[in-house]
């Protein structure tokens, strides 16, 4: 098992330009990015030519501003089809990081706080941040916990909310926007929150 600065290290220090649900923003290249062949076997319209909302060239399915998902070029995929609301490459890397000694998640049913050791994981159906006792997904609420958790921070909460912004432009764009530009934002901010989390680690 890796120890934080080890996990932290191994999102940071990959090229895989992945992001988000409140996912941004996963974290070897064989955990952040799909192998270049599968990415290459995707087929899907360029985000040039996207007018709606944008489908995963993989399971054909939306994604949405809360999906954690990977650039392929122009095109866009989900991080993980199964789980396209998995917590993030960065926002896992943040959590281990600034979050691993707190509760980070609670379960509506159970009405129950967990850390995150303490939470569940299934191997067979591929789903992590469970609840030990009804077997919720608690993702959302692990997220949710993240983007308010007081311990961490300033200039790294202040990144890791505009490159969650940038990311939602990108995904909720008109067709009058100019995608090419919202990419190289959610791009741009992206990699200024890799950074800053690298300045950190340092420190």
């Amino acid at each position: 098992m890796y120890g934080v600065h080890e996990m932290t290290a191994k999102v940071l220090y990959s090229d895989a330009p992945c992001f988000f649900s409140s996912h941004t923003v996963g974290m070897s290249r064989s955990y952040g990015m799909a192998s270049a062949l599968q990415l290459m076997r995707t087929v899907t319209p360029t985000l040039m030519e996207q007018r709606t909302e944008p489908k995963c060239g993989r399971c054909k399915r939306p994604i949405s501003v809360n999906d954690a998902f990977s650039f392929d070029g122009d095109h866009i995929v989900h991080l993980d089809c199964g789980r396209p609301r998995t917590v993030s490459p960065e926002e896992r890397a943040l959590l281990f990081r600034h979050c691993f000694d707190h509760a980070v998640a609670e379960c509506a049913t159970c009405i129950q706080s967990y850390r995150q050791f303490e939470l569940g994981s299934d191997l067979v159906s591929n789903r992590v941040h469970l609840c030990p006792n009804c077997r919720a997904d608690l993702s959302e609420s692990v997220r949710a916990h993240l983007y308010s958790c007081a311990m961490l921070p300033e200039e790294l909460r202040r990144r890791l909310h505009a490159a969650r912004e940038a990311v939602g432009k990108l995904i909720k764009r008109s067709a009058s926007d100019p995608a090419d530009v919202l990419k190289r934002e959610a791009e741009a901010a992206i990699a200024a929150l890799r950074e800053t989390m690298r300045r950190a680690l340092r420190g």
